[in-house]
Order: C-alpha cells, then structure tokens, then sequence
C-alpha cells in the first residue's frame, strides 16, 4: 500500500503498530511526503493514477460515492 502525503494522525500510529508486525508486512505498506513516489509505477500502471500523484489518470475532485437513502 502506498499512502501518499499522509497525515501525521495515520503515520504516528502505523509507526508504533508495525514494530508488532513481520518485517515483509511492514514493508508492504509505504508512506511518502513527495507527490510521486519513484517505485509507485513497478506495481501500477500509470493510467491508474491520477496526474497529481504523476499518473495519467484524470484528478478527480469528489469524494467516495455514498448512495442517498429514502425513508420513504
């Protein structure tokens, strides 16, 4: 997993777990503080990342879909 200009909240966290973890569990999971991380592209194709992050994928400004419920 690579998280991507996490915030501190997530990494401080993940900094005190992972020491519990197996070391090849810890590793997969990666935080960067630049916009595109260099080996991102060894485990995804380019079209599947926005261009912010330096894919060419189209930056997309909405949020996770969460479906309207009707009461009625």
């Amino acid at each position: 997993m690579y998280l991507i200009n996490a915030s501190p909240t997530i990494y401080i966290p993940w900094s005190i777990i992972k020491t519990f973890l197996d070391g090849d569990t810890a590793t997969k999971v990666q935080f960067y503080k630049n916009q595109t991380p260099s080996n991102l592209f060894k485990h995804t194709h380019p079209s599947q990342v926005e261009e912010k992050f330096g894919g060419t994928a189209e930056n997309t400004s909405g949020s996770w879909y969460i479906p309207k419920l009707s009461l009625y």
